[in-house]
């Protein structure tokens, strides 16, 4: 079963229609005020570390959390997807 904020949160995801970064893939909120994007542990890392250093945050995006995938799914992406059933929300 699903938490009330993992609902909320994959009730809102859209495909992001431009690159970010260089990639495609990248989903976002319906109201594009958050990306999601795939992520190595080099990166998680570094956005994890990042708020121990209060002089970079103007430079630095808002790091909210992680969500995991469940099932690896190549077509996540397409809007028929349920993405609920794909992402796990770990804040």
């Amino acid at each position: 079963m699903q938490s009330d904020l993992t609902q909320s949160v994959a009730d809102r995801l859209v495909p992001l229609p431009n690159r970010v970064a260089g990639r495609d893939g990248i989903l976002t909120l319906k109201d594009e005020s958050m990306l999601i994007k795939e992520t190595t542990s080099l990166e998680l890392d570094f956005y994890e570390k990042a708020v121990n250093y209060p002089v970079f945050t103007p430079f630095v995006p808002t790091f909210y959390g992680v969500l995991r995938q469940q099932a690896h799914k190549e077509s996540f992406l397409s809007s028929q997807t349920d993405v609920s059933s794909i992402f796990q929300v770990t804040i």
